[in-house]
């Protein structure tokens, strides 16, 4: 007899688990479908804080070089391809720790196709 009552306990305990185990799967995706029809809808800003935006950190160079980069960089007169940079290259290009100004060259379209950063001492 107790042996029956462990079984009936342990089923009742398994098929209750179950049951939370799938309406939570339910609650997960009525959520997640939420929250990209959310995403969708929203336009996402982003805003910097920046009063000079023309002027930039040794820093914020050295950051951007660690990424991926979009457009060919011009720093001090050293050319980095967009296509053949790598973040491991970055001592090499004996950058100096100083402030840079920056600036773009435009294509004939307006497209930028080059980002000019020139040290500032």
């Amino acid at each position: 007899m107790v042996r029956l009552f462990k079984a009936f306990i342990s089923a009742s305990v398994f098929c209750i688990g179950i049951y939370v185990l799938v309406y939570e799967f339910q609650a997960y995706t009525t959520l997640l479908k939420l929250t990209r029809e959310k995403i969708r809808e929203d336009v996402i800003y982003q805003e910097y804080n920046i009063t000079d935006r023309e002027t930039i950190s040794y820093a914020e160079l050295i950051a951007t070089l660690m990424q991926p980069l979009e457009y060919d960089i011009l720093i001090d007169g050293t050319l980095i391809d967009k296509d053949k940079h790598d973040k491991y290259m970055i001592s090499g290009y004996a950058i100096k720790n100083s402030k840079y100004g920056k600036s773009y060259r435009y294509d004939d379209n307006g497209s930028i196709t080059m980002i000019i950063y020139t040290s500032k001492s």
